[in-house]
């Protein structure tokens, strides 16, 4: 037995190439993003509640709502291999300024929506776990947010944005 664990193991060992585990990894990588990308506390909290308030009453719809998402996420993938390029630089090599501009502000304004999902997650969590209102919390949360490190909540930070930004074009006049 013991011998045939580790000719198994030799040959295993000797198909993946580094090469083959590098690819793997590279293809990995996207997926693995967008698999993680909705666990974040408001995600957490809402399916949480959402669970506990209905148990398996939507579950139809997920009949819906999964090709609907299986088919964006398809034409993004694909988007992104043919162009090489992400959303924004689609946008802005292929339509007028303010339709980038439009979708930057729209993203803003979920990224704004969604942390403040997060901080109230958080809060709300910490509130069942302590007992301190959720109030108290929400602005600690915050505050740690922005100060965990000196820089973040400085103008150093804004102009590594600029330049951040520059080298995507959002910045320039081109």
């Amino acid at each position: 037995m013991a011998e045939t664990v580790k000719k198994a193991g030799r040959k295993v060992a000797e198909e993946m190439s580094p090469r083959r585990v590098r690819r793997f990894f590279a293809e990995l990588g996207p997926g693995l993003i967008t698999g993680a990308a909705d666990d974040d506390p408001s995600g957490i909290s809402t399916y949480s509640v959402t669970g506990a308030s209905f148990g398996y009453a939507p579950l139809w719809t997920a009949l819906f709502s999964f090709p609907l998402m299986s088919a964006v996420q398809m034409m993004c993938a694909r988007l992104g291999m043919v162009t090489g390029r992400g959303l924004a630089g689609v946008l802005r090599r292929n339509y007028p300024r303010w339709t980038l501009w439009s979708a930057c502000f729209l993203l803003i304004v979920a990224n704004v929506f969604n942390i403040g999902a997060d901080l109230g997650g958080m809060a709300d969590v910490t509130e069942m776990m302590t007992g301190v209102s959720s109030l108290i919390w929400t602005p600690i949360y915050a505050l740690s947010a922005c100060c965990r490190k000196r820089e973040t909540c400085s103008l150093t930070t804004l102009r590594e944005l600029k330049n951040a930004s520059s080298t995507y074009g959002l910045w320039s006049r081109a």
